[in-house]
């Protein structure tokens, strides 16, 4: 299995010419593929370009196309190149831009390890802010629009983020797969002592609508939520697959 340091080791052998094109892209293809933590990714996307020309040739390439998103400063630079046309991070120009390129985002949202968080279980997640903020501007600036997946990785999250905070209120019209992966890392968490209720928990309501959605996907190891998962095929009249892992 590929793994972050036999990646830099490979791609930083004497000589990187000599390795043909043809393998560079794969290894580029596997580190991008890797599930990362995000300090991982992180690293993954500000090392990348600065290996060779090969490599960000690679590098350029696929995350035009498989865009991630592990922290607020890269929707940013995702926005910006939106709003301007260019490519989300300082690197060579290649044919095409974002905006025509992007087939798919992955954006990873975790809930900060602090005290406040066993005093404040609901507190909203600054990556979920940013995730809402994203889609509202893709929506609005009507960019990205050959964008077809869209994959919200939550680390140590609640399934009801999404409908506390009404997280696709506004969503873009292109996504036709939604991918949700729930990830668990922490053991014992404190019970909250205080828990204030969101917006949008309300169980009898939903305050968006994805008719657009063809296919959801929901993972966390155990299928999902029943009633999280019932919830949302309810916001989605034209689904036709849904899988739970």
């Amino acid at each position: 299995m590929l793994v972050l340091p036999n990646l830099f080791s490979l791609l930083t052998i004497e000589s990187p010419p000599h390795l043909p094109p043809e393998l560079i892209e794969e290894v580029v293809v596997q580190a991008w593929n890797l599930r990362c933590t995000i300090n991982e990714r992180i690293l993954l996307m500000t090392s990348l370009p600065l290996v060779n020309r090969s490599v960000l040739a690679a590098y350029v390439r696929l995350s035009s196309v498989d865009v991630h998103i592990p922290c607020r400063s890269f929707v940013d630079k995702l926005l910006q190149a939106m709003r301007e046309g260019t490519r989300p991070f300082p690197i060579t120009p290649a044919k095409g831009d974002v905006t025509e390129l992007c087939r798919s985002i992955t954006i990873q949202i975790s809930q900060p390890s602090s005290p406040i968080r066993a005093v404040h279980w609901s507190a909203e997640p600054p990556m979920g802010i940013a995730l809402s903020d994203m889609l509202y501007n893709i929506r609005v600036l009507g960019g990205l629009p050959n964008l077809r997946t869209l994959t919200v990785r939550y680390i140590d999250v609640d399934f009801n983020d999404i409908f506390d905070w009404a997280r696709f209120i506004d969503f873009p019209k292109s996504v036709q797969f939604l991918n949700l992966e729930f990830i668990k890392t922490e053991a014992n968490v404190p019970p909250p002592k205080i828990v204030i209720t969101p917006p949008g928990r309300s169980p009898q309501v939903n305050l968006w609508i994805l008719p657009h959605i063809r296919r959801l996907r929901v993972s966390d190891g155990k299928g999902g939520d029943d009633e999280f998962v019932s919830r949302l095929i309810a916001t989605m009249p034209n689904i036709e697959s849904i899988e739970r892992c």
